[in-house]
């Protein structure tokens, strides 16, 4: 317990059916959170995936102690492993990427360096590497945010927030998509600071 407590920062990866990049983008990532001289878990969340993904996980986990692994079954889709690993991380701050290595370790190094800005920091994206139909399906998922919410959904990446920010606002059971904007609406309406910080997306590995 006395080594949970003096963690400074918990990365949630979220996979499903991602055996192929996982093992070369969590590396990158454990690499960069080393350098940067962190006291970090990495929380691997498998969300039933049909692959060798876990497996994967698993050899990671014996690689390296930082590592923590989450299995789901069945899928729960990303609100779903998002919630699970959000419930496990164990430092105070927590952030978390795709195992698509869309994301970039700076990126995650950077949000730490910058967490005195608000209790939670949110990303937009500047730029995206991403085919055509991504961007299609991107939009169209904004537009069905702000029409569920009422909010326009500013967000595109990922976020880093206080952990007892979770515990004290994660939203009710709800493992859909809509769990990161109910998230911040929550705090929002707790009148909890959010900044905004651009960041550019990288291609994804696979």
């Amino acid at each position: 317990m006395e080594a949970s407590l003096e963690l400074e920062l918990s990365t949630v990866v979220i996979a499903y059916n991602e055996a192929e990049c996982l093992v070369s983008v969590v590396s990158e990532l454990h690499s960069a959170l080393s350098r940067a001289g962190l006291r970090f878990e990495l929380v691997l969340v498998d969300d039933g995936s049909r692959d060798a993904t876990l497996l994967r996980m698993r050899e990671l986990e014996a690689r390296f102690a930082e590592v923590q692994v989450v299995t789901l079954s069945p899928n729960r889709g990303i609100g779903g492993a998002l919630r699970a690993g959000f419930d496990a991380a164990r430092a105070r701050y927590v952030t978390w990427v795709p195992a698509d290595g869309q994301i970039a370790p700076e990126v995650v190094v950077r949000l730490y360096a910058e967490r005195a800005r608000a209790p939670m920091l949110t990303t937009v994206y500047r730029s995206r590497e991403d085919a055509w139909y991504r961007h299609v399906i991107s939009s169209s998922l904004n537009r069905l945010i702000e029409w569920r919410t009422g909010t326009a959904a500013k967000s595109g990446g990922n976020y880093l927030f206080e952990r007892s920010l979770w515990q004290a606002f994660a939203p009710p059971p709800d493992d859909s998509m809509m769990l990161s904007t109910a998230f911040r609406k929550r705090l929002r309406e707790a009148s909890v600071p959010i900044v905004e910080v651009e960041i550019d997306a990288r291609a994804r590995v696979a």
